[in-house]
């Protein structure tokens, strides 16, 4: 497949996952002045479309080959890869990590539903969201961390057309480790990574900090 057709079937099922859960899957908690809100929203449907959409991403073949232009892989090029995975794990992983806080409603009220909001808080709430955020995390961090060990491109790199390989060619365990640790760490001070790679020739920090970089590659079916 080339990058568009894979462009279009991520977009297809990232849509399918949120309509089916009324266009707004996942979980909204927050309290103001002891007024609270709480909202959350899945689908048998969009779990399946999740899932599909997570098999996808790990096991479409992936044609490659090394370009064989020596181009530089901008930073907006890498951005916007970021951008596509993390869109592509949040698809994946919000249906299912919504179903928690949806049967412990079930189990307060005795009445399941897909979908609920009210105006309150319970005590189980934070018992439940916090877990599942911290597993967001770590399931955006393991599918990054698959992918650097493998040598593959992620999803959002296939369709940019890179991916991360190790100075001495395999990516390390250690240095897959640290790319991803050292990665969300300079996106959280993105400001002052972009400065640091618009001064240092497009790299930025943690490729050095972790011994791996990032080389273009063309797909067979271009």
């Amino acid at each position: 497949m080339n990058r568009f057709q894979v462009f279009l079937t991520t977009l297809l099922l990232f849509y399918c996952t949120t309509y089916f859960s009324g266009g707004n899957a996942g979980i909204t908690s927050h309290c103001y002045n002891g007024d609270c809100f709480v909202m959350a929203s899945t689908s048998l449907f969009s779990i399946v479309c999740g899932v599909i959409l997570g098999l996808y991403a790990i096991l479409f073949p992936r044609q490659k080959s090394i370009s064989d232009k020596p181009l530089e892989v901008g930073i907006w090029r890498r951005f916007g890869a970021f951008l596509v995975d993390f869109i592509v794990v949040l698809t994946v992983a919000t249906p299912l990590l919504t179903l928690p806080l949806i049967l412990a409603e079930y189990y307060e009220t005795g009445i399941f539903a897909w979908s609920f909001q009210r105006d309150f808080s319970r005590t189980t709430d934070n018992v439940i969201i916090i877990p599942s955020a911290l597993s967001f995390f770590f399931f955006l961090s393991f599918y990054f961390y698959k992918f650097h060990m493998t040598g593959q491109p992620t999803l959002g790199q296939y369709i940019l057309g890179f991916r991360v390989t190790g100075n001495d060619n395999d990516v390390k365990k250690g240095e897959a480790a640290s790319r991803v640790v050292l990665s969300f760490v300079g996106l959280c001070i993105w400001p002052i990574s972009v400065l640091h790679a618009l001064y240092n020739g497009k790299e930025f920090w943690w490729d050095e900090f972790s011994n791996t970089k990032v080389e273009r590659i063309k797909m067979g079916t271009e």
